[in-house]
This record gives C-alpha cells, structure tokens and sequence, in this order.
C-alpha cells in the first residue's frame, strides 16, 4: 500500500540544514503521548511558530523521511542521528499549528510507519474535518482502514478521491491492490490472468474499470516527467486485464504506453526558436523502422570492414557515426511499398551493439528517453540520484511493454517467419502497418533489452534468435564460427551466457544455453547446464524433462556419430537420476 506524504503538484519547502541546539536539545527530552516533560524551554519563543521557520522545518522533515524512512530520495545532507527527531518534531509543528495540512499529512505518515494506525486514522479525519477535499488525507486514510481490514471502507475513501483527483496514480495502485493483489501491479507475465474463475473474472472487469477511469482522464490531464512510468505501468495493467477478459484494446494499450515513453511530453522552450516547429510524434512504426535502418548500417559495416570477432565486439568499429533522430524522420515508406511490411532481413546484432541502441536513437538526450528529457533549466540541474531513479524506472516501464507487445506478436496465430517474396503469408499486427514476423519481434526486444538489460531480456532473445534458421537472410558475415558466417542459433548462446553474467543462477537461461548444446552434439555440456538449473531450482519441471530427454539421446546414439559427444560424465549422471 503506498502512503501520500505530500500532493505531487506542492513542492517540498527547502530545508534547513541544521536544526538549533536548544531545539535538538527540547525535542530529546522523554515525551509520552506526544506531550514533552521536563524543563523550562519556553514554546512562545520557539523558532517553529514562525511561519516561516515552520516551513522550513517541516521541509528538513521531509528530508528526513525520504531518506530514513520511505527510503525514495537519497540524501546526503541529512543526519541519520536525527531520525529519532522526526516524531517529536512535527508533533510540536502541529501543536503549533493544528490547521496546517502539509504538517499533519507527513505526522499521518510517520505515525504509520511507527505502526500508530489509530493515531494516523486520527490525524487525516482531523485534516478532513477542516479540509474536505485533500486527496492524500483521503489516500492514507484507506490505508490505514484497509490495513484494519476494513476493505469496503478504505475503497469508499479512495474512489471519493480518485474523482476529485482522476490522475492520480498511488491511488490507483492501492485499488487495484486491494482487488488484485501486488503481485500483478508490477509484472507482464499474463500467468495470473490463466484461467481465471467467474469470481476473478469479476474482480477483474471491477480492475478495468478503475483502469478505464484514471486513462480516461489522460487527455486533458498531461502525465508530469515523473509519472510516466505509472502511466506505462497502467496501459499494461489495463492491455493484461483485457487479454484475461478477451475484450479487444490490449493492442492500442501496449502500444500507447510504448508511445507515451518515446515522445517528448514537454517542449523543451528555453531551447528552441520561438517559432520552431513541434516534433511530430514518433510512432511504434517509426522507431521500429528506425531500429532496423541502424542494424542494416551496422551489419553493412561489420560485414565490410570486420574481419574478426574481437573487432565486431567493438563498439567503435561496429557502429555507424550518423544516426537520425525523431524530429526528423522521414515519413514511413507505404505499407504497400514492396518489402517494407516484412522488415527483411532479420537482423542479427551483438549485446553489445545492441546496448548501444538507445544513443542512436536518442543522440541529443545522450541515450535518455524523450519523455523524460529535461526542458527546463531547473530539470537539468535537477539532483543526479533523483534523475537515475526516473530514468531507471521509465525504462523498465517501457522495456516491459515492449517485451509485452513481443510476446504478443509471436501469439499471432499467422506469425511464422518469411518463407518466400510473397509477404502476404503473415497477417499485420493490429495498429502497425508491419506484418507479424520474429524479424518484428526481434526488433522490439532489441530496444527491450537495451533499455533494461535484465536476465528475461537477454533469455527472451535468445529463444527468438534460436528459432531462426540458417539461410542468407538470417545470417551475418563475421569471425564468430569457423564458417565465418553468425547465424541466429549460435549467436543465441551469446546472448544466454551474457544473461548469465547478470544473473549467474537463472534456471531459465542455464536450461536454454542446456538445449543449444543438446542441438549442437555436446551432451556433456547440454547435461552440465540442465544439472545447474535444477541445483539452483529442483522444482523446475523443463529443465528436468530435456535432462531426461538428453540421456534417453545418448543411449540410442550411434558410437560412430561424429556429431555426439559421449564422456564418463554422462553414465555418472545417468546413475544419479
């Protein structure tokens, strides 16, 4: 459940940097209840009923709690002995000044977090009473109530505050929380939406409409810098609760929330002429042609001028020096036009070429996404910690749909890969002009696994390039095999082992690099990464299943086959099981 501290469109008032000895020195003294005992400190001559200082005050509190407590904001200013202040501190704030809501609101959040549910549903109905419509007092309040299990209540709360503020994403999440669970609001895997029961598919059309509610409202109510990912996260919740309804939308969702991170939300004023015209907004389409224009340029390149791997590993030999940004792109070429739809050939890129995308893409943002892209002065001198974390999480916002859109795309029931000149054997993915082929898919993963070079990202793509077969337009001149030619089955290993060196355990990838050595010959080596996975997950039935599959292959092999590795690993192994 997440607490407001304060509403997003009021800025935290700048702190003091020290707090005054006598102030230390009241507020250290044994309190109960709230009310501090002992001594002669006069609170007419405090500092804090200044409204001023109380300002001032009250934003070193919110230091104090970003750092120590809600743990969002990281700074090194604030001193950690001065965590025990913060109670103490905004219980004389409010003393002093009962009506003040920002005060109350964080002393609500803090009681929370001292597990004071009573005192904190005390301190925002108090905010209520002489504040009707504050939102986050709202907000907390259904926390608090829900955490008392009192569900419809807490709902009540916050459906009241969702219609007086429809954009409000903490909102939002703790709804569907409550309907759904936390374990769906962050991820894209639809495993929890697998048949689901009459009772579930009700929860669900109720999720939706919360979802349908707060989307709704996007029009007319711009999403700020630091909510693009909440807003990404929402069109693939609602595309998720669509596909487990079997109601259309989930498409133009995926594909909404994958524009709304690659388009600049905020003209950048300060910096372009007064009459400069608006970037057109960069579809899907675009970017995926985009992608597949720089491939083409660096397997041109590579092709040309690499004559080995360890020079192709090299980013500066391996990319292009132009690159083409999204203010001017030329318009899409015809959906009609002869080769376009397909987006042949497959391309076949390195990690590390392939991590490098996002500069070509977004040279003058140095790689950063459009939405997120500072236009003002104050944006730029912005804290970098502050700035990393909202870079970080838009990224794996959009990382995430576009992996979602992937997926989708090879559930096609026409996807296939391109057999002959004839294109019209792949049906067109809803919303694009493109048809539905691994080629396709391939390209959004690209972008997927260099925005978040996760260990599902680099598995996913293997599998894809795995799939490929061997012919001309699914291969690539370089020194990677003794042939001299890259195809998408052996680069496939490239790409589980760097999944590896993110996440050495991952049974998913020690079972699919497993299956590339089964399909090359090299049971000993197939054998070794399936007994891997299962050390790291014994429960993981695949991994399992090939292991077995693989010794059943050992034992019918011809001893004459060149092409399979038998070792006293094998038989040892083989007793084990």
């Amino acid at each position: 459940m997440i607490l407001i501290s304060r509403p997003p469109d009021v800025p935290t008032p700048p702190p003091i940097q020290t707090l005054d000895d006598d102030l230390i020195a009241f507020l250290q003294r044994p309190y109960e209840d709230g009310v501090t005992t002992g001594g002669d400190f006069s609170i007419a001559n405090l500092a804090p009923s200044n409204p001023v200082t109380r300002d001032r005050l009250l934003g070193y509190a919110y230091a104090v709690y970003d750092t120590f407590v809600s743990r969002q904001f990281p700074t090194r200013s604030t001193p950690s002995a001065h965590t025990a202040l913060l109670l103490p501190l905004l219980e004389l704030l409010h003393g002093l000044h009962p009506h003040n809501s920002p005060v109350a609101l964080l002393l609500g959040c803090v009681y929370h977090h001292h597990n004071l549910i009573q005192r904190s549903l005390q301190i925002n109905r108090h905010i209520l009473q002489h504040d009707p419509d504050n939102v986050s007092a709202m907000c907390n309040l259904g926390v608090n109530l829900r955490l008392m299990n009192f569900p419809v209540e807490a709902f009540e709360y916050w459906w009241r505050a969702l219609q007086l503020s429809p954009i409000n994403w903490d909102i939002l999440d703790n709804m569907l929380e409550t309907f759904l669970g936390s374990n769906s609001l962050g991820g894209t895997s639809p495993a929890v939406f697998d048949e689901p029961t009459s009772h579930v598919l009700q929860t669900h059309r109720q999720a939706l409409q919360m979802c349908n509610f707060v989307l709704g409202h996007l029009p007319e109510n711009p999403v700020r810098k630091e909510e693009v990912h909440r807003a990404q996260n929402t069109f693939c919740r609602r595309a998720l609760l669509l596909r487990s309804l079997q109601e259309v939308g989930e498409w133009a969702d995926l594909v909404d929330g994958i524009e709304i991170g690659i388009n600049t939300l905020a003209l950048p004023r300060p910096f372009l002429p007064v009459d400069s015209i608006r970037p057109r907004k960069a579809t899907l389409d675009d970017l995926l042609l985009q992608i597949h224009s720089i491939g083409m340029s660096i397997r041109d390149k590579t092709n040309r001028d690499i004559s080995s791997r360890d020079r192709l590993l090299n980013p500066r030999d391996a990319f292009p020096t132009a690159s083409v940004e999204y203010g001017s792109l030329d318009p899409l070429p015809s959906p009609e036009a002869s080769g376009w739809r397909m987006l042949q050939p497959t391309l076949l890129l390195f990690p590390q070429e392939t991590l490098r995308l996002p500069r070509m893409l977004w040279p003058s943002t140095q790689g950063s996404l459009p939405s997120i892209a500072p236009s003002t002065i104050a944006e730029i001198l912005r804290d970098d910690t502050e700035i990393e974390r909202l870079k970080a999480l838009t990224n794996v916002a959009t990382s995430r749909l576009l992996r979602t859109w992937a997926m989708r795309v090879q559930d096609l029931p026409e996807f296939q890969p391109p057999t002959t000149q004839d294109d019209t054997l792949s049906a067109t993915v809803p919303g694009s002009v493109f048809h539905a082929t691994k080629s396709l898919a391939i390209l959004a993963d690209y972008l997927a696994l260099s925005l978040s070079p996760t260990a599902m990202s680099y598995n996913d793509l293997g599998i894809l390039l795995s799939s490929l077969d061997t012919q001309p337009s699914t291969s690539r001149s370089s020194g990677s095999s003794s042939s001299g030619v890259t195809t998408g089955h052996n680069l496939s290993r490239v790409y589980f082992e760097a999944g590896l060196e993110a996440e050495p355990y991952n049974a998913h990838l020690l079972t699919n690099l497993g299956s590339y050595w089964r399909k090359e010959g090299n049971y000993e080596e197939a054998i070794r990464y399936y007994q891997l996975s299962l050390t790291r997950n014994p429960e993981f039935a695949v991994a399992r299943i090939y292991l077995e599959r693989t010794l059943e292959e050992i034992e019918c092999a011809p001893l004459h086959d060149p092409g399979v590795v038998l070792t006293p690993l094998a038989g040892r192994i083989s007793k084990e099981i």
